[in-house]
């Protein structure tokens, strides 16, 4: 069997990693990404896939958001590329199986008696307001998810597609739905298979990902505004200012927390999410460097992500010197805890 996974970034370099060595242990053979005009490593990141012979990418300079009519054009590209089965997932989205111990590779095949296409539901990472104070919410460390998952002004979180390789398939936007060529074809509901979704992940990464979507709905006259309601009204919010207190009332109580999950609401995931990190050539591991050689950057508090990230790429072997051109408080004391 040959899974290809699908993904549409913009601007992830935060969590892009994560996602996929997460999916390559769950036994995806391959990806197609549109990268859709990303101006920070995003790119990069992507190009070691690429060299590694498990990506190809297509280049989407246009800020319309069509999702539909690029997440189709890489579903007919997987089956170019021999795809047996196809799955359509964003960037801070991991799929799972909901047997302990089991991977995707081991579900796909036994679903594949039954029906060509699926339709697999989302649980919500779990987050109650003291995780706000954070300013990044790393997916590894999240332990508790919302089986009742609702989007963020308060519907039903709708599922995503799973389906067998086929020519001629339309992929609807979101990835909510496909249209299978030949008609009678509808899906099953699978409870083999969950994503655990991570739609917020702090406030900074949020704003940036309404803001980008916000103006990038607003810029496609072909689609009607009742797609993507929810970053268009989010992204309103952000143009009045009323955004950050929005976010902050979404998020619950602990008391209210604690509730749910003694009502069972919140699950732990049936298979933890363990991001091993990526491995390198042994020659690189063991190149060694002068000691005055090092790395220097700045940054305020808008762009701290982006330190830490550049610290853990340098592996501790050069030192890294940062500029504070207004860190606050808790960034400052997260730099002189880490060594070098």
């Amino acid at each position: 069997m040959k899974l290809v996974m699908t993904l549409l970034v913009r601007n992830e370099e935060d969590i892009l990693v994560m996602n996929l060595e997460h999916h390559l242990r769950q036994g995806v053979d391959f990806f197609i990404v549109t990268d859709n005009c990303s101006v920070d490593s995003t790119s990069e990141i992507l190009q070691t896939y690429v060299d590694r012979g498990l990506m190809e990418v297509i280049d989407e300079p246009s800020d319309t958001y069509a999702q539909a009519v690029w997440v189709t054009r890489m579903a007919q590209r997987a089956v170019q590329l021999s795809a047996d089965w196809i799955f359509h997932a964003d960037a801070d989205e991991f799929w799972v199986a909901t047997q302990p111990g089991c991977l995707l590779r081991d579900v796909i095949p036994e679903l594949s008696r039954q029906s060509p296409l699926w339709n697999v539901h989302r649980w919500n990472a779990a987050l109650h307001v003291g995780d706000d104070e954070q300013d990044w919410i790393n997916p590894t460390l999240v332990k508790f998810f919302d089986t009742q998952s609702i989007n963020q002004h308060g519907h039903s979180l709708p599922p995503k597609v799973l389906h067998e390789a086929q020519a001629g398939i339309q992929v609807a936007q979101g990835n909510h739905s496909v249209v299978w060529p030949s008609p009678g074809v509808t899906p099953y509901e699978c409870r083999d298979l969950v994503i655990l979704h991570f739609p917020y992940q702090g406030y900074q990464n949020y704003e940036k990902k309404i803001v980008q979507g916000g103006r990038a709905y607003s810029a496609n006259p072909d689609l009607s505004d009742a797609v993507g309601s929810t970053w268009r009204k989010d992204y309103l919010s952000w143009m009045a200012g009323l955004l950050p207190a929005i976010c902050k009332r979404r998020l619950v109580k602990k008391k209210i927390w604690n509730e749910m999950k003694s009502a069972g609401r919140l699950r732990l995931s049936p298979n933890p999410l363990v991001v091993q990190p990526i491995s390198f050539d042994v020659a690189d591991q063991e190149r060694s460097f002068d000691a005055d050689e090092g790395v220097i950057c700045l940054a305020d508090e808008n762009y701290f992500f982006g330190v830490r990230l550049l610290y853990h790429s340098l592996r501790q072997k050069r030192p890294l010197t940062v500029y504070d051109l207004g860190l606050s408080d808790k960034s400052r004391q997260w730099v002189s805890s880490n060594p070098n």
